[in-house]
């Protein structure tokens, strides 16, 4: 299986966007041009996922779609099992519900649940020893052995890091 798994880009706050709702926070115009960079790095790589799932929060939305219209308009799921709270058990349900092994899928997620993740499927722990900022992807490979899931890091990318070469 392989994964990307992707922190939400650069978001509003609720008092900055005026917003009731955390759900609905938008991507800032960073945000925005963060989740083009990444989709440069992508297609640098060679590597344009099937599909985005992404969670109904807007700014993972709104990322998805970035990605989505710079990948060559990847089909983008929403899906409730990435919501805040995820752990890899919703993550790998999500992913198999709309992915085959060979392909590579990105999903959208939030923090903490990304650092969480990645430090169960690479590290056995429950912390990652990298803070995950917003936009940063992992391109991950996973395998699956006596039902549990191990997975090694392919590349990673950080547009805030990017930016501040």
């Amino acid at each position: 299986m392989k994964i990307l798994l992707m922190r939400h880009c650069l978001a509003a706050t609720v008092e900055q966007s005026g917003v009731s709702y955390d759900a609905e926070r938008p991507l800032t115009p960073e945000g925005c041009r963060h989740a083009e960079l990444v989709a440069d790095y992508l297609k640098k790589l060679g590597i344009i996922p099937s599909k985005i799932l992404s969670t109904p929060f807007l700014r993972s939305g709104k990322t998805a779609q970035i990605l989505s219209e710079n990948l060559g308009n990847v089909p983008v799921v929403t899906s409730t099992q990435l919501m805040p709270g995820a752990g890899v058990d919703d993550l790998l349900g999500a992913i198999s519900k709309n992915a085959c092994d060979d392909e590579w899928v990105l999903a959208v997620a939030h923090e903490p649940d990304c650092s969480y993740m990645l430090a169960q499927l690479i590290i056995k722990a429950d912390e990652f020893p990298r803070k995950v900022l917003p936009g940063d992807i992992y391109a991950l490979t996973l395998s699956i052995e006596d039902q549990d899931a191990k997975a090694g890091i392919v590349s990673s990318f950080s547009p805030i890091n990017f930016e501040k070469i």
